[in-house]
């Protein structure tokens, strides 16, 4: 009987995503269930053919939340229902403003961060849009999220989203059947404020963390190498970061990183992968692997929350083993299959099978 080592390939991309996704902070402005209705305007509502829709959360919102500035990276509005059609030349712009509602249309200078040629909402959840340019939000003024689609192909009761209600004309808008919206002037409001999530990168200096490391929930006997990948999440550049690592508590040997980090939107690469030394895991053990990243440009780290990452790892099987008989290293297939469960596989591994019967 024999197992051929196992594909570690897609639980590694996750944990390097979700590493990089903790950099980040994700908040929601808004919560309940209320539903804007089958022919209210909303940011996907296709009861009329176009749409251009003005919608403004206040910066105390967002302090609130616990944001005082930041890059703007991500954006998703609540989708209960989505519409039955694409949204042809879906469009988002973000700007400052100083109004606190939209009462009148706002025409401040804004900026175009996401357009596609035909946008599919999908419901049950924040549809969470990767914006192609990001906003730079100051903190103090308020923000006007402005979206818009030119018109689909037939009108339908459908694109609804979760709202909330936190003062009067908190949205504006426009639509119509007969021609595309974008670009004209809201007229009409709405009290009723979609629920939206924004994810912040942000926006301090000297701020360094760990994005992942290369060992992962199951790792190989004997003397492995130990590597991470640390990444610059400030808005300076970074030249020396300090990294640290331990196992099961005990602190290895730390090591100084002298190359260029550049700024996470900037044109050179903002995050490199250390070699961190050689550790020798030893089977039937298990381990807790924590990675850290202190003095970025031999400072204090602005941001210390994102400044570690801890991997539980397990010594996998591999080799020959044997089952039954004086001796065997398992007496029963069901334990033999009971520690592959709990261990996993690394390497070739063989059970060699004494004669008899088993249950």
């Amino acid at each position: 009987m024999e197992y051929q080592p196992l594909l570690r390939s897609i639980s590694c991309f996750f944990l390097v995503l979700y590493s990089f996704l903790g950099h980040a902070q994700t908040l929601q402005l808004g919560s309940g269930t209320f539903i804007t209705g089958t022919q209210e305007a909303s940011p996907v509502n296709i009861y009329y053919r176009s749409m251009h829709m003005q919608i403004v959360y206040r910066a105390a919102e967002l302090n609130a939340a616990g944001v005082f500035s930041g890059k703007v990276t991500e954006l998703g509005f609540y989708i209960e229902n989505a519409p039955i059609h694409n949204l042809p030349d879906f469009t988002i712009s973000v700007g400052h403003t100083s109004a606190n509602d939209a009462s009148s249309h706002i025409a401040a200078p804004l900026k175009q961060v996401y357009k596609r040629s035909a946008y599919s909402p999908l419901a049950g959840g924040f549809d969470m849009l990767s914006l192609d340019s990001v906003f730079d939000w100051n903190g103090t003024d308020n923000i006007v999220v402005d979206v818009c689609f030119d018109r689909v192909f037939d009108y339908t009761s459908t694109g609804r989203v979760r709202y909330y209600n936190d003062g009067s004309n908190n949205a504006g808008f426009t639509r119509s059947d007969g021609s595309d919206q974008c670009g004209i002037p809201v007229s009409s409001t709405t009290n009723n404020k979609p629920q939206v999530q924004m994810t912040f990168l942000p926006d301090v200096a000297n701020n360094a963390g760990v994005v992942s490391t290369n060992i992962t929930d199951i790792t190989c006997a004997g003397s492995s190498a130990v590597k991470a990948t640390v990444g610059n999440f400030g808005n300076n550049q970074i030249d020396s970061l300090m990294i640290g690592w331990e196992v099961n508590g005990v602190a290895q040997n730390p090591v100084k990183y002298t190359s260029m980090l550049d700024t996470l939107l900037g044109s050179g690469s903002h995050t490199a992968e250390v070699s961190l030394g050689n550790y020798n895991f030893i089977s039937g053990v298990a381990y807790n692997l924590t990675v850290y990243t202190y003095q970025p440009n031999g400072l204090a780290d602005a941001q210390t929350s994102n400044d570690s990452v801890e991997v539980s790892t397990t010594v996998g099987l591999g080799g020959n083993y044997t089952i039954g008989g004086v001796g065997a290293d398992y007496g029963s297939f069901t334990a033999a299959v009971n520690d592959l469960i709990a261990k996993g596989i690394c390497g070739t591994t063989t059970f060699q099978v004494a004669a008899g019967t088993y249950f």
